[in-house]
């Protein structure tokens, strides 16, 4: 089936979401990875006050990454990134939003988020999203270790 992230959001109350945006914002800026809005489009990552949405640049990207503040019209979202270098920033965002949603606490749960990988293979991830977060990380993915 392929590597794969798994996510169920909640909606998101704008406040988190700024919060959130501007931690995704700043990985789109660091990471090493060449990222568009679609592998076959060069315009930049889309992160606005409703959507965050990106892919790999060319054969560096697999499966649109695409998140909503409102949680999207429910049930279980993922995204297959087959390793490809664009799985920092998918899993440095996955780790932001996971650290906002449990710093808000009760608000903004149920949410899930997880893995066919483990807490290691999201280690590059963790260094980008521990890099541009001004706190400890307060998120463990769901089924790590």
């Amino acid at each position: 089936m392929g590597y794969t992230h798994y996510w169920e959001l909640p909606a998101i109350d704008i406040h988190t979401w700024r919060e959130i945006q501007s931690g995704v914002k700043a990985v789109v800026a660091e990471t090493s990875a060449k990222l568009s809005y679609e592998f076959n489009d060069p315009d930049p990552p889309l992160v606005d006050s409703h959507v965050i949405r990106f892919n790999g640049h060319g054969s560096a990207g697999h499966e649109t990454f695409f998140v909503e503040r409102l949680g999207g019209l429910g049930g279980s979202n993922f995204c297959k990134t087959a390793r490809k270098p664009y799985d920092e920033a998918v899993t440095a965002v996955l780790c932001i939003v996971g650290h906002h949603l449990s710093k808000a606490g009760e608000l903004n749960k149920p949410y899930y988020i997880s893995s066919d990988g483990y807490w290691d293979d999201w280690m590059d991830g963790r260094a980008l999203a521990m890099s541009v977060l001004d706190e400890p990380l307060q998120f463990v993915l769901d089924g790590g270790e």
